[in-house]
């Protein structure tokens, strides 16, 4: 029944594959067991097929898997590629996690002011979505990632690995909580999704919870699930994606936890590359004034600590310069 729901919300044919992966997988454990009985001289029930038949179609679903892990295998050496162009350009990569129909994609559209499909349905959401967006003075990629969901069979988890592995390369993390759910509920999916989350590796980047749906809740209950998530981080803001509550609050702890900034004065002289270098200074920074004199253009603005480098060596290199207050 998973496999069916899977099928329907797969957008890419990243999605396809990994369905399809863990499809075979599901029918590669089934298939062992009808070898296992042939070679006993049982009947498989197999549609009548015997031992032999039961071999060459058991190899078949191996060699079929085998196919299907070189085409998953090149998709993530593009995401790895992807990736490291991302840092290479000093941007950084916020991952939105939790259960399913927590509210993760009604959160991503919000944030980056897309259309992307919502329901309460699970799973609808079963291929990592990147958009650019700036918080701050911060160009952030912001991914909604597939949701989490009890008991899910082993074979399926590694099908969709490569999508999960996302999440263990982000900066950041906001871990999405439905306020909605029963108390016991709560503390249940909050263990599940923190562990799951430290087994993808991350456990020295922030992970902000987002109790979601406080519109639907009293303040009381709010502090109750305060506390359950406090054992774990101190990063905890109650919001409503739906309706856009707190979600100030949330891009500036967001914000804070990102990184150090630094206030900069620069001057720019005239030349070819000057309106590339307030671009690339509007781009990278958040640019607070902007002044023209007879000599160049003097620029404050405020600059991510992770490119004050690369905008430097570009401002001394036209015979400019940078000071910082």
């Amino acid at each position: 029944m998973i496999l069916r729901i899977f099928l329907l919300h797969a957008p890419s044919q990243e999605a396809k594959l990994q369905i399809k992966l863990a499809s075979l997988r599901y029918e590669l454990a089934r298939a062992k067991e009808k070898v296992r009985l042939a070679k006993m001289g049982e009947q498989p029930g197999f549609s009548g097929l015997g031992a032999y038949e039961v071999d060459i179609y058991y190899n078949e679903i191996k060699m079929r898997i085998s196919k299907i892990l070189e085409r998953i295998s090149e998709v993530r050496k593009r995401r790895s590629l992807h990736r490291a162009m991302r840092k290479k350009k000093g941007y950084k990569t916020i991952s939105i996690t939790g259960y399913t129909c927590s509210g993760k994609t009604t959160l991503f559209n919000l944030l980056t002011n897309s259309c992307e499909k919502v329901g309460e349905e699970p799973f609808t959401t079963l291929s990592t979505k990147f958009k650019l967006i700036k918080i701050g003075p911060w160009k952030v990629y912001l991914s909604d990632t597939i949701g989490f969901i009890s008991d899910l069979p082993p074979f399926m988890i590694h099908a969709f690995r490569s999508t999960l592995e996302e999440i263990s390369f982000s900066d950041l993390v906001i871990l999405m909580i439905d306020g909605s759910d029963t108390i016991e509920e709560i503390a249940t999916k909050f263990r599940t999704s923190y562990n799951l989350l430290i087994e993808l590796g991350v456990i020295n980047k922030p992970i902000v919870v987002a109790i979601n749906k406080i519109d639907l809740i009293d303040e009381g209950k709010i502090e109750k699930i305060k506390e359950i998530i406090q054992e774990r981080t101190p990063y905890v803001v109650p919001i409503s994606a739906r309706f856009g509550t707190n979600i100030n609050e949330i891009l500036r702890l967001i914000e804070q936890l990102l990184g150090e900034v630094l206030k900069a004065r620069i001057f720019i002289p005239y030349s070819s590359a000057l309106y590339s270098l307030i671009d690339l200074v509007k781009r990278e920074g958040e640019v607070i004034n902007i002044q023209n004199n007879s000599e160049g253009i003097a620029i404050e603005a405020l600059i991510p600590n992770d490119f004050n480098e690369i905008v430097k060596k570009r401002v001394t290199a036209v015979g400019g310069f940078l000071e910082y207050d």
